[in-house]
């Protein structure tokens, strides 16, 4: 069998991700879960707290892996490490949940003091002072497939990362497909878009967006955009969320053949 050079690259990154997802497996697991969980039904689960959002508690566990947990199934929370918990008036409370000696309650050991709160202002939870594994969220996917019939082959990659701190959320994702006829002919799609959001008092918030692509299909040799967005929750609790929001965005479009073109929106 002749191994052509080009098929090095994708090889290459294949174990490139193989190896990254390896490492983070192997760094994950070295982690300590000491959250505890206790359900309506006794049930305790011991595990860490990735995220509440919108009354859905996301908890890695290691026998069970990651579970989702709806908030009105749990009784308490137990943990030492600090979290960041949102209200629905928009106040953010830095503490550790500790148990109640009402149960129909929660308490949060701040800075200033416990804090008793009922469970049903909860909007949001998340962990500030954790690792920045324990805070980063990250996907990988790789795929290859092949059509003898056309003889078309097709790679495609992509890579979702995520982060939130106590006022920020950051997101990014990465797209990259490749199609190869036996002709010769190859087409390339790359997309790479970025959000960078930024919590404010009285549920307001901003972000910042950019994004860039090539795509050989459509004979978009550049596209490049850049944009921000100042909005409000006018509601947000753990059931619904309803945001109004307004923007600004530059979009730079370069064409394999033409001129560019600029658009204001």
């Amino acid at each position: 069998v002749l191994i052509q050079p080009e098929s090095t690259p994708p090889m290459n990154m294949l174990r490139t991700l193989l190896l990254l997802i390896g490492l983070l497996n192997a760094i994950d697991g070295f982690a300590q879960k000491t959250d505890i969980v206790i359900l309506e039904n006794g049930d305790r689960i011991t595990g860490e707290i990735e995220k509440l959002e919108a009354g859905l508690l996301e908890f890695t566990t290691d026998t069970m892996g990651t579970i989702n947990i709806e908030w009105r199934f749990i009784a308490r929370i137990i943990t030492g490490r600090v979290q960041s918990v949102e209200m629905i008036d928009g106040t953010r409370l830095l503490g550790t949940l500790q148990r109640s000696d009402d149960e129909n309650h929660v308490v949060i050991a701040t800075y200033m003091g416990p804090q008793t709160v009922d469970p049903d202002q909860i909007v949001a939870v998340w962990p500030v002072e954790a690792t920045f594994l324990d805070r980063m969220e990250l996907d990988l996917s790789l795929g290859v497939d092949y059509t003898s019939a056309t003889d078309i082959s097709n790679l495609t990659s992509s890579a979702d990362f995520r982060i939130r701190g106590d006022e920020r959320l950051t997101e990014a994702s990465l797209r990259a497909d490749i199609t190869r006829q036996s002709n010769g002919d190859e087409q390339t799609r790359l997309e790479l878009r970025g959000i960078h959001e930024r919590l404010m008092q009285e549920q307001r918030f901003r972000t910042w967006n950019g994004s860039i692509e090539s795509n050989d299909a459509q004979g978009l040799d550049l596209r490049a955009s850049l944009g921000a967005t100042f909005g409000k929750y006018l509601r947000k609790t753990n059931n619904n969320w309803f945001t109004v929001s307004a923007g600004l965005q530059a979009t730079e479009e370069v064409p394999d053949e033409g001129s560019s073109e600029t658009n204001l929106e």
